[in-house]
């Protein structure tokens, strides 16, 4: 009998939130992935609701929903959270460590902040399905006149300042927006990595046609003072740069996507971002 009562109960339940009724001017809660948003209703028309986010100041956010993405307003805890809906792509920012590492701050618009390079392009990449579980790496920043502060999701604050050029100045290292690349690179860029006796180059060559080679050696130290090369392969394809996206199809189909940019405007630069590594040009 106790079972029945908490089946009807839930049922109940489900049955009053469904059937809810908002009419214009209702203070709502709005359902965007798998937070609230603060709202009211602007517009009714049947079972279809414009809405408007209560943290923006204009319309720009105004949309139209059903139902079910709607709730009456609860009531509020006293903590200070930043919940607007994250908006518009990131700006990302590179800086170099202390130990001669490359750091990333990635800053949306709606005061969402990822520490690290997103890969496979800044368009494609989604703050709410990375940042969901709470990674340590997500957080929201509050920018007072030059000063900027960031709380990361799981507890600690950074403060640093924004300098008159725009870099960002945090931690004793400075932050330096990063800028596209031209559509087409007329360059060959080199990256290689030496780790556990186990040494590797790679040169990607790209013509100003679309096309692309990458030639690919790696070797094994087996400790008789030789590094031999026992591995080589060379891929040739196309590449599409889109923004700060590229798309690099071999001659087989094969796609794959990286984040692609440089530290300034030059047509070839000398170092090309790449997903979170610098790749340097070759003289070759």
């Amino acid at each position: 009998m106790k079972r029945f009562y908490i089946l009807l109960l839930i049922n109940f339940c489900c049955i009053a939130t469904f059937s809810q009724t908002y009419t214009t001017a209702s203070n709502v809660e709005i359902l965007e992935g798998h937070t609230w948003y603060d709202g009211k209703i602007l517009e009714v028309k049947g079972d279809k609701y414009k809405i408007h986010y209560s943290q923006y100041n204009n319309d720009l956010w105004d949309i139209w929903i059903g139902k079910d993405r709607l709730r009456l307003a609860q009531p509020k805890s006293k903590t200070l959270v930043n919940t607007k809906p994250v908006s518009g792509i990131g700006t990302l920012f590179s800086g170099s460590t202390g130990t001669g590492g490359s750091a990333y701050l990635m800053i949306y618009p709606s005061g969402h902040v990822v520490q690290g390079c997103p890969t496979g392009g800044l368009e494609k990449f989604s703050y709410s399905a990375y940042c969901g579980s709470g990674k340590s790496s997500c957080g929201t920043f509050v920018r007072t006149g030059n000063s900027i502060n960031i709380s990361w999701s799981t507890g600690g604050n950074w403060i640093g300042t924004i300098k008159a050029n725009g870099e960002i100045e945090m931690n004793s290292t400075l932050y330096g927006k990063v800028e596209h690349v031209p559509n087409k690179l007329s360059a060959s860029y080199e990256f290689s990595l030496n780790s556990n006796g186990v040494s590797a180059a790679e040169t990607t060559k790209f013509n100003d046609d679309g096309t692309y080679t990458v030639s690919h050696i790696s070797g094994y130290d087996h400790n008789d003072g030789k590094n031999s090369a026992e591995w080589q392969n060379e891929s040739k394809g196309r590449y599409v740069i889109n923004g700060f996206a590229i798309t690099m199809i071999n001659n087989a189909g094969k796609s794959t996507s990286h984040t692609i940019y440089s530290l300034g405007p030059e047509k070839n630069p000398d170092y090309l971002g790449w997903d979170g590594n610098f790749l340097s040009k070759s003289s070759k």
